[in-house]
């Protein structure tokens, strides 16, 4: 029943009766950007968080109910969904360093009948990270304690632990899920392919347009155009954009050429890589790896090749740095993400510093994200993330986030971070603001399927692009008809609709919109210093002339200014 109410809205119900059922449907202030007023639309954003058993399975993940998950009296938030790892809790090294809270967390698994254990990975990371300058998560796995069945809920305990005495507000909020970040949330595989690869099929409806062949959806293509053509030298340094997503596959734009500098795959600090290294289970790869016997590509498989295509064709002259944090499900544990973010943080200060020259970062593309399970201040049990994000803004980056492709309200994160009216973020004129990006159709008009709200920055680009596809790829579905032709001495046959050797295709989603930006804003980057001197170019490294020249640019192509 409840998830028929969260799914459908019952034409035979009055906007009050089905408010009073769903609990889901806050009023809306819809802001109207020609003349700046607002009125209470009464708009309705019901949640929706369908993920299949298959991917929780995958990830040792449940989606929080908020009908029935545990609650503290007089907590006075409102719960929604969210998808998150089921036995994990995420604590900010400075919390964890300080010892605090981890008396007070034993005890509360102790009551649960569980302790506490810090995996290997994070045990890892805080012997490379120990002066570390921002915060990063320390993931802390709960486990039964003797021999009693007991549940293993992270929801809970978190709860348990923040009615706990003698623990302030500031270190128990601090205290969050790890979160299940997603490339598309929840049905709209890479992009905006419902029904696609190992996801459940959609009823028929507008928004599943774009899944199809022909009208958006991951679509083979042949691309007559000649590569992006990449200067020999420039005046300054090329920038340098961040990929964080499935990674990058073999490619003729990248590989095999003579400057191997356009393509880096992955980084590490102090022997701890930033991201996913197993070869085995590379998306970009092999492109079908759940599921191998269904012949059917996964969903996100090719996700982070099309990205850097997308920047490659906008700004040429940039270095491109792929760091695999997603699975070819589309699926992003939050503690990766903020992992792969410190990495780079800490590598930054370190070129700057001298210590190392390979470290340079100047936009960083996200294009996944997760619906927050708080309704009041998200922010105040994500702030590693958010603070991550803060501070790789106060060193220049310029951070671009895809707003989701859900066809709603509800704020996405890390997009939602980005400054807006009533939000979490202030303006800052000595931090580079993150952007979050909305997707536009060939028209521009904005797609069916990207969300809205007052929390996205900017709208670019993002349905039925054309974009790089690794040319490994191959699925077991084929052409329809085949025959040889005498004459030509070749196969003739009909499109094969998974075979990408040609390198190329099509595809849409907010994933796209966002490097498209981060690609027009990395070409700013070179363009604004040789046209304007006052603006910073990309060799002085000094801070203040690094957050100026970030501002600068996201000013010019965003509805952005930055505060005097």
């Amino acid at each position: 029943v409840r998830a028929a109410m969260y799914q459908h809205e019952d034409p035979t119900l009055n906007t009050d009766s089905y408010q009073s059922l769903t609990n889901t449907a806050p009023e809306v202030t819809m802001s109207k950007p020609d003349n700046g007023g607002s009125k209470q639309a009464g708009i309705r954003d019901v949640d929706t968080l369908l993920v299949p058993d298959r991917l929780l399975l995958d990830h040792q993940a449940r989606v929080l109910d908020p009908v029935t998950a545990a609650r503290v009296s007089g907590n006075g938030r409102r719960l929604r969904p969210t998808a998150h790892v089921g036995d994990n809790l995420l604590v900010p090294s400075s919390v964890w360093t300080n010892g605090r809270v981890r008396e007070p967390l034993d005890a509360v698994a102790r009551e649960n009948g569980l302790r506490t254990v810090v995996d290997e990975p994070s045990r890892r990371r805080m012997e490379a990270c120990t002066d570390c300058q921002a915060d990063y998560a320390v993931r802390v796995r709960l486990e039964p304690d003797d021999a009693r069945p007991v549940e293993v809920d992270a929801w809970r305990l978190l709860s348990a632990l923040r009615a706990t005495d003698g623990l302030t507000k500031e270190e128990t909020s601090r205290i969050g899920l790890n979160h299940l970040l997603a490339g598309g949330w929840p049905a709209m595989s890479g992009g905006a392919v419902p029904g696609g690869g190992n996801w459940p099929v959609l009823p028929g409806g507008p928004l599943t347009e774009y899944g199809r062949s022909g009208t958006g959806g991951r679509t083979p293509i042949s691309y007559l155009g000649a590569p992006p053509a990449r200067r020999d030298t420039l005046d300054t340094r090329r920038p340098v954009v961040a990929i964080l997503d499935t990674g990058a596959g073999e490619h003729p734009w990248w590989d095999g050429l003579p400057d191997t500098s356009i393509m880096t795959r992955g980084v590490y600090l102090d022997g701890v890589p930033a991201g996913i290294i197993d070869p085995e289970t590379d998306p970009e790869r092999y492109g079908d790896l759940l599921g191998p016997l269904d012949g059917v590509l996964d969903s996100h498989s090719g996700h982070g090749t099309f990205i850097a295509g997308l920047i490659r064709q906008l700004c040429p002259d940039a270095n491109l740095l792929a760091i695999r944090v997603m699975a070819s499900d589309g699926i992003v544990d939050e503690d990766d993400l903020i992992w792969a973010l410190t990495v780079l943080h800490e590598r930054l200060l370190r070129t700057r510093s001298g210590q190392i020259d390979d470290g340079h970062v100047d936009v960083i593309v996200l294009s996944l994200g997760y619906y927050h399970e708080a309704t009041l201040d998200a922010a105040s049990d994500a702030t590693i993330l958010s603070d991550l994000i803060k501070a790789l803004g106060s060193l220049g980056v310029i951070v671009v986030a895809a707003a989701g492709n859900d066809a709603t309200l509800r704020p996405m994160y890390p997009a939602a971070f980005t400054p807006h009216e009533n939000g979490l973020v202030p303006l800052d004129a000595d931090v580079v603001p993150l952007v979050s990006v909305g997707s536009r159709n060939p028209d521009e008009s904005i797609a069916l399927f990207s969300n809205s709200g007052p929390w996205v920055t900017e709208w670019d680009a993002g349905a039925a692009v054309v974009s790089t596809f690794p040319v490994t790829f191959n699925g077991g579905a084929r052409a329809s008809a085949e025959i040889m032709d005498e004459y030509a001495q070749r196969l003739r046959r009909t499109i094969d609709p998974d075979g990408y050797s040609g390198g190329f295709g099509t595809w849409s989603g907010t994933s796209f919109a966002a490097p498209v930006l981060a690609g027009r804003l990395a070409q700013a980057l070179i363009d604004l210093p040789a046209d304007d001197p006052s603006v910073p170019n990309l060799d002085d490294t000094d801070q203040a002339a690094a957050v100026a020249r970030g501002w600068a640019a996201v000013a010019a192509r965003t509805r952005l200014d930055r505060p005097t």
